[in-house]
């Protein structure tokens, strides 16, 4: 079965890695990052239509608003959110 996913901080780490898993097993990615990263443009090309990129920062209210209105251009509904980007309020620290 094929699922409409949304992926937030998919450029990099654990949201890059399930984003290649979930293309590879036949998965239509709705993908959200922060800085654009040459792995993330790199799985864009391997699996055309398969992956749409979105920019977008987490702690940005607008970026995010912006990022969503383009997902529901290209889809009326989600079936999975995995929402792995992280906020750090600190801004100190191994978070930065």
């Amino acid at each position: 079965m094929n699922y409409e996913i949304l992926i937030t901080g998919a450029n990099r780490g654990l949201g890059l890695a399930l984003t290649e898993k979930l293309l590879a097993g036949g998965q239509h990615i709705h993908a959200i990052y922060r800085r654009e990263s040459q792995d993330l443009l790199q799985l864009q090309e391997k699996y055309p239509g398969s992956l749409q990129l979105y920019p977008g920062d987490v702690s940005d209210e607008n970026s995010i608003r912006q990022a969503l209105e383009g997902i529901a251009s290209q889809t009326s509904s989600l079936d999975i959110i995995l929402n792995n980007a992280g906020v750090n309020t600190e801004r100190s620290g191994p978070l930065m």
